[in-house]
Order: C-alpha cells, then structure tokens, then sequence
C-alpha cells in the first residue's frame, strides 16, 4: 500500500468514526443505552473523567527522576581537554581527563534547585486541574436540586418554626404641639 493510499483512507475512516461517534456516544440519552462500558466510554468522550491530572503526575515524577538522576551524573562526568606537542609541522595532540569541581556545583545545584522548580511547575498547573475537578463536583451536587422550583421574589419564606424573637414595635413619639 503506498503512502498517499495510506494517508487518504486514513482520512476517510477516522471521518467515519467521528460521526459514529458523534451520533452514538456523544448525546446524553444513549448514556444508559448500551450498558456499563458504554456508559465508561461516554463520560471518557464528554470529559466527564479526566485524566490529566494522571498523565501530570507521572511526568512531574519524571521530571524529579531527571533532575536527580541527571544531577548525580553530572558530578560524575569528567571533562576532557586536549595539547598539543610537538613543532608546526609535526604536531600531537593528547586528550586529558579528569574530574572538575565545576561539575561538583553544577551537579549538586541540579539535584537540589531542579526538583524545586519541577514542583512549583507542577503545582502552578495543578492548580487549574483541581479548581476543574471542584467545579465537576459543585455542578453534580446542584444536579440533585434542580427539581426544587425557584421562589419568587413576593414569596415569604416558610419556617419549621415561627419565630419566637420579634421586633419591638415602636410607639408613636408623644406629640408636644402646645394646645390652644
């Protein structure tokens, strides 16, 4: 099969799986429809399940492993430098290694300062996945109310109990127009 032949019934097969998909799995009454993997595969779809938040933490441990790691080897990577001997004409170069207190600082500075940064990152947008997830679970907990009718604005609250504490009532000043 040849790659444009490839690329174009590519094309049209995803087309068809979008509309499927579109017309089966997206509208809320098939939810129920097709049973409980159906019902798994709804909420995937709809981004009723995230899962973010999953692929985010297993890279910010990544990210950690490769500060770490990444910092530990550096203290251990030998710099190499070569000389040269020898006249203009018939020169040799020599390749000398050796450990450098450079790579001590810098390796050490990546194992302490780069987990540091991987986590206020991570934390910074972790900060959006979890105001998201309240929100989900703020508009679930109001799903169950949306059966009570709203009271209108002229409609007196209705107590269990009335109540016992009223307001004094205010007497009328003495008036003190002088009588003729």
């Amino acid at each position: 099969m040849s790659a444009s032949l490839a690329s174009a019934l590519t094309i049209i097969l995803s087309i068809i799986v979008t509309i499927v998909g579109i017309i089966f799995f997206l509208p809320q009454k098939n939810k129920d429809k097709f049973g409980k993997a159906f019902a798994k595969c709804h909420e995937f779809i709809n981004f009723k399940t995230l899962i973010i938040d999953y692929v985010l933490k297993g890279m910010y441990i990544l990210s950690t492993a490769m500060c770490i790691i990444g910092g530990f080897l550096t203290i251990f990577t030998v710099k190499t430098y070569y000389t040269t001997t020898g006249t203009m004409f018939n020169q040799s170069r020599e390749a000398h290694s050796s450990l450098s207190v450079d790579n001590l600082g810098t390796g050490i500075l990546i194992m302490i300062l780069g987990p540091i940064l991987v986590r206020i990152i991570y934390e910074l947008i972790m900060l959006t996945i979890v105001g998201v997830k309240n929100i989900i679970e703020i508009n679930k907990k109001m799903d169950c109310c949306k059966g009570d009718e709203p009271k209108t604005e002229t409609e007196k609250p209705t107590f269990a109990e009335e109540p016992t504490a009223s307001a004094p009532e205010e007497s009328e000043a003495p008036d003190n127009t002088p009588t003729f």
